[in-house]
């Protein structure tokens, strides 16, 4: 109190001062957030549910039980949605799918739901943990591999599908190595990428050689589906 008064020397009026305190309650943050953390239907057949909840799912929906722990996404972001979406799009059974940079696993455990015979997600070591730890709250995931790597550097298996939910500046190393790694008439999903970037993120995608065929935008967001492919009469188009 005495050094506000002091204010007054500089010629600063305080007006009256009064000082209160009050003792608050210790809370358990870490855990208080997942009151607002509810099931969320995502797609036509997916929903998201937190890994402490009972759902009981209705006929034909797939469940994803999910806790984000350190990795980033609740599996709710424009991100991950239209992720999910290119995901149920493309995936029609017995693909191989490739999931880099994957942090709670979620777009691999969507894709075995969705029919994919083996996803491989590509995670950070940090990431690992939470990742694995998904994977396994969710029966008959045992199609699922999880690999660390740096991107696509040094991966030689071939796959159906490549999807990608990282920053823009990241994905743009990694599509010639997905074109490499992409089975014809297979797809390279992206998603993560803010609008001012989405020019730079097509024109990275179109030089390795794939055909733009979904482009999708959510506020800032954008995610886009691009084929691999000699045949341009098949692609919808952007």
């Amino acid at each position: 109190m005495s050094r506000l008064a002091e204010l007054t020397d500089f010629g600063l009026e305080t007006g009256d001062i009064h000082l209160a305190t009050q003792e608050l309650v210790e809370e358990d943050w870490a855990e208080n957030w997942k009151k607002y953390y509810e099931p969320a239907r995502i797609t036509h057949d997916l929903t998201i549910v937190p890994s402490w909840t009972d759902y009981e799912a209705s006929v034909g929906e797939k469940i994803i039980k999910l806790d984000p722990g350190m990795a980033f996404g609740t599996g709710t972001h424009p991100t991950t949605k239209m992720s999910l979406f290119a995901l149920e799009q493309v995936l029609r059974g017995g693909e191989t799918v490739i999931d880099v940079g994957t942090g709670s696993g979620v777009l691999s455990i969507a894709s075995s739901l969705l029919g994919a015979k083996e996803s491989m997600p590509m995670t950070l070591t940090m990431w690992r943990f939470e990742c694995t730890g998904n994977i396994d709250m969710n029966p008959g995931m045992e199609n699922i591999h999880v690999a660390a790597g740096d991107l696509l550097k040094g991966v030689t298996q071939e796959a159906d599908v490549i999807v990608a939910n990282i920053l823009a500046d990241i994905l743009i190393h990694l599509t010639e190595d997905a074109y490499r790694l992409v089975k014809d008439e297979g797809y390279l999903i992206m998603s993560g990428i803010i609008s001012e970037k989405w020019d730079m993120v097509r024109a990275s995608a179109e030089k390795a050689g794939f055909f733009l065929e979904t482009h999708m935008v959510q506020g800032e967001w954008n995610a886009c589906v691009f084929k691999k492919t000699d045949d341009i009469s098949g692609v919808i188009g952007g």
